[in-house]
């Protein structure tokens, strides 16, 4: 998290208002353990 929110891209995307909902994964490598994370923000659509 902390990396996420050092870089201006992602801090961007993490403190914007528009986003009400938070998706998060996280992947190992088979090869050599690396850890791969991955976010989604969104939002609830317009009815």
């Amino acid at each position: 998290m902390q990396d996420w929110l050092q870089s201006a891209g992602h801090c961007a995307n993490i403190m914007n208002p528009l986003h009400a909902e938070l998706g998060a994964a996280a992947a190992v490598s088979g090869t050599d353990a690396r850890i791969y994370w991955a976010q989604v923000f969104a939002r609830p659509r317009e009815p």
